[in-house]
């Protein structure tokens, strides 16, 4: 009898098998695309910068945003683009659950083959056994949240749940027959591969470390079935052992390597030029320099010394450990993608990344926070578990998760090499689930919890394997007891698994009436109710990600609309100087142009070379407004905080805590710190611009100069070139402000309410939301507070959930108003819906202690 990895059966490409993954992937895709949205959603900014092969948010998704560019303009050309990489995602989603099903009905018929107790059963029984159980596990995670919802929408999610798939894939076939050291080649290079779309660096390693246990496990076993079938004494003891754990050593080296390269990478780009740098700076600079080749001989050290080891002791090959590094290091090869793209000046051009101060800021998310993984001896962090179980339940069943266990109950009598890869699969499971818990550490409340929910596909993927497999277990325990067992009815059965998570999920990923990003952008720049459209050559300050990313992609890619006369600038990254010279080369005095060689000075020669070409094959020379207008300087943009300081010194600024250390140095952190530092800049903008151009804002955080210049202009505000009359000194003026404000979002309101599929989307709800609780700010400015309270419970009416508008009506409450009773009955309702949100909590002990105390309350301020 030939042993089970050398069967015929454990040949990947079986024709059923094959059979089996195409009608996954073809069902799979055409119901994405049945859902897909129809045009760009709430978040715009990466299809702007895939159209017009530009650079997105951090970490720069280079092998999504090259396949878009490819998709959109040679694949499908036709409809929006936004639609176009939606068919893409649509696509990427598909491929998903065919390698998904692929690996599925082949594993699930290996790992009942091992079981000896299924000798006695039919082999055909078997096999639709495994194709009717992988089948439905793999469409049950096609409608999993994680990859249905990003499936119809034009971010890189789906494709990065892809190539964890195709890596698993990859390595399952390895573990089929680990003498076939390619496939472990090709597992390396689909994870290099897939860090090209990673969102967080920090969670990458987790994939990888579930390989390195994957490895030993085999390399265990292994060596176990050896001494099993060695009837002699000795028994191959330390060096068989040490030789059958050769992949592992070699896959442990390959990751100590590509650490030590990458520690390398961020020395050479963090060495300053020494050019016009004071010596001091320069020689703090080469201090961190030299810390970062320190920390590299760290890693590299050990794995030199591991690979001489491990060849003279004939362990390990050293050649398949090189062969591994460099597979994996040209896959991330694709960030290079990076600095050429950012030389061309594209519209979306993040961090900067053609120099290598902007390169680093982009591979080290240095626009946002810095990961802080949990403390996993909390009850905080048992808590986080315990959420991440109740999702993984949410999405699958409590009963289909209770199959998943059932694996575990089948693990003793497992066969080689079926138990090294069902170890592999539930350590891949806990290291992508627990361990990105503990990596992300998210917040408990509910508008976290659904955010951080599609960062566990990955882990949900692994799990629905897992079902699978216990579902499969349990249909061949009962076909081992019951003879006659209705095979036709025990395959509909498995086949019926996806109406589970399709039911579960239909209201959040049907989105083919989901039009609110066309709506919200439209409406920016044409708000009707008797309000103007923007006008030519206008400036807009965007605050939220979709008063950004949305104008941004109406802007230059929205078909049938072309609005290039508008400058579109981000207001709370005004302090970034990344992003300052993002802008200054888009639409400052000193923009960049071919005809204009001067421009071009800062520059390298090869990155002049990429704009020359840029400038006419990719439309840079037409792209942006005729005119230029005045953006702060390097030096001015120094200066802003100086000014600011200087403000905060003179009472004229609240002090952000911790902003004076001992040593009396400065360092300002906090998001309304920063936010002070961004409206200097934004002053200044608006103070040499005004003249020549109108000013609009879509706001994120308030920024207290612009609220006498403020009036609604629709969903957004205009910002008057002067201070607007006070309600006191001009109360016609502002009764008929407030007239058609009211009247304007009375009929947007009812419209947006009657619709179901608003009533379905979270990200609407929250974003016209906060547009009408952006205008109350407003009122609440001038203390007119019986429209301030009017609009924010039109902003509660949108988004009943929880919403900005709420918690500002709170506060009037609370603070101007002392109605506590009204103020509890908000924050109780929230609680209802949002029970583990520790900032109601918050709010509702400030309402008892402002009772007990009332004396002490804040005093009642009269409209």
């Amino acid at each position: 009898m030939l042993p089970l990895e050398k069967h015929p059966a454990t040949r990947l490409l079986l024709r059923h098998d094959c059979l089996a993954a195409l009608a996954a992937f073809v069902f799979s895709t055409l119901v994405f695309l049945r859902h897909l949205a129809p045009g760009i959603m709430l978040h715009g900014e990466k299809v702007t910068s895939a159209y017009t092969l530009g650079v997105p948010e951090t970490p720069g998704f280079p092998l999504w945003t090259m396949l878009g560019h490819v998709w959109s303009h040679w694949i499908v050309p036709f409809g929006n683009p936004a639609w176009r990489i939606n068919t893409m995602s649509a696509v990427a989603g598909g491929l998903t659950i065919g390698v998904m099903a692929l690996m599925l009905t082949h594993s699930t018929r290996l790992l009942l083959r091992s079981l000896k107790w299924t000798d006695s059963l039919d082999a055909t029984l078997l096999h639709w056994i495994s194709l009717s159980t992988g089948t439905g596990a793999s469409l049950l995670f096609a409608f999993n949240r994680g990859v249905w919802y990003w499936a119809c929408v034009p971010e890189p999610r789906a494709l990065n749940t892809f190539f964890f798939l195709l890596t698993a894939c990859l390595f399952y076939k390895w573990m089929m027959n680990p003498k076939r050291w390619g496939w472990l080649c090709a597992t390396v290079f689909a994870y290099g591969l897939g860090m090209a779309t990673h969102y967080i660096f920090e969670t990458a390693p987790l994939m990888a470390l579930a390989i390195g246990f994957g490895t030993l496990a085999q390399g265990v076993d292994d060596f176990f079935e050896k001494r099993k079938a060695c009837d002699e004494n000795p028994r191959p003891g330390f060096k068989t052992l040490m030789a059958s754990l050769s992949s592992f050593w070699e896959i442990l080296i390959t990751a100590l390597l590509v650490v030590a390269a990458y520690f390398v990478l961020l020395a050479w780009l963090r060495t300053p030029p020494g050019e016009n740098m004071p010596e001091t700076f320069i020689r703090w600079h080469m201090e961190r320099v030299a810390a970062l080749y320190w920390k590299s001989a760290w890693w590299f050290v050990p794995a030199v010394l591991m690979l001489g080891a491990g060849t003279w002791f004939k362990w390990l090959k050293p050649h398949r450990a090189v062969c591994c590094t460099l597979l994996f290091l040209a896959g991330c090869a694709l960030y290079v993608y990076l600095p050429f793209a950012a030389a061309t000046n594209p519209p979306s051009n993040w961090g900067f990344a053609s120099s290598k101060a902007g390169f680093l800021h982009m591979i080290t998310r240095g626009h946002y926070m810095a990961v802080q993984p949990a403390n996993p001896f909390t009850q905080q962090f048992l808590l986080q578990m315990w959420l991440f179980i109740r999702g993984l339940i949410g999405q699958y069943s409590l009963p289909l998760c209770l199959f998943g266990l059932v694996s575990l109950g089948f693990f003793a009598s497992l066969r080689r090499p079926a138990r090294a890869w069902m170890i592999f699969l539930w350590l891949a499971f806990i290291v992508c689930g627990f361990g990105m818990v503990l990596i992300i550490n998210p917040r408990t409340d509910w508008t976290q919890q659904e955010i951080v929910l599609q960062y566990y596909a990955p882990a949900h993927g692994f799990f629905a394997m897992l079902i699978g497999y216990g579902t499969a277990a349990t249909l061949a325990v009962i076909a081992r007891f019951w003879k006659a067992v209705p095979r036709a009815a025990m395959a509909m059965l498995c086949l019926a698994l996806p109406l589970i998570s399709y039911t579960a999920n239909w209201k959040n990923c049907a989105l083919e009436k989901n039009d609110f990003g066309q709506l919200f952008g439209r409406r920016i720049f044409s708000p009707g109710g008797n309000y103007p459209d923007v006008p030519r050559n206008a400036i807009v300050f965007g605050g939220t990600d979709p008063g950004r990313f949305v104008p941004t992609y109406m802007i230059y890619c929205e078909t049938n609309f072309d609005r290039r006369d508008v400058y579109i600038l981000t207001q709370n990254a005004l302090a970034d100087q990344t992003y300052m010279e993002v802008i200054r080369n888009q639409y400052g005095h000193s923009r960049l142009d071919v005809n204009h060689p001067e421009t071009l000075e800062q520059f390298t020669p090869w990155q002049r070379a990429v704009f020359k070409w840029a400038w006419n094959n990719l439309g840079r020379a037409t792209k942006y407004p005729e005119k230029t207008i005045r953006i702060p300087t390097p030096e001015e943009s120094s200066r802003v905080f100086h000014v600011y300081v200087d403000d905060v010194v003179a009472g004229r600024l609240s002090q952000p805590v911790g902003m004076f250390d001992e040593e009396n140095t400065v360092q300002v952190t906090g998001a309304l710190a920063i936010m002070d530092i961004n409206g200097i800049a934004a002053k200044w903008i608006f103070d040499w611009n005004k003249d020549e151009h109108d000013f609009y804002i879509e706001e994120s955080y308030p920024i207290q100069w612009m609220y006498p210049h403020l009036r609604p202009a629709g969903i957004i505000m205009k910002i008057e070139k002067e201070p607007l009359p006070s309600p006191q000194q001009d109360p016609t003026l502002w009764n008929d402000i407030i007239a058609q404000d009211t009247a304007y979002w009375d009929a947007l309101v009812e419209e947006l309410l009657s619709r179901e599929e608003f009533l379905r989307s979270d990200d609407a709800k929250k974003t016209f939301s906060k547009l009408r609780t952006s205008i109350a700010g407003i009122y609440l400015h001038h203390r007119l507070l019986e429209p301030a309270e009017y609009a924010l419970k039109q902003a509660m009416q949108l988004c009943p959930e929880g919403c900005e508008g709420g918690y500002r009506l709170v506060e009037v409450y609370i603070r101007v108003q002392q109605r506590y009773d009204e103020a509890r009955a908000i924050l109780e309702h929230y609680l209802r819906h949002d029970p583990r949100n520790p900032n109601i909590m918050n709010y509702l002990e400030r309402i008892d202690q402002a009772q007990q105390e009332r004396g002490f309350s804040y005093p009642r301020i009269e409209q």
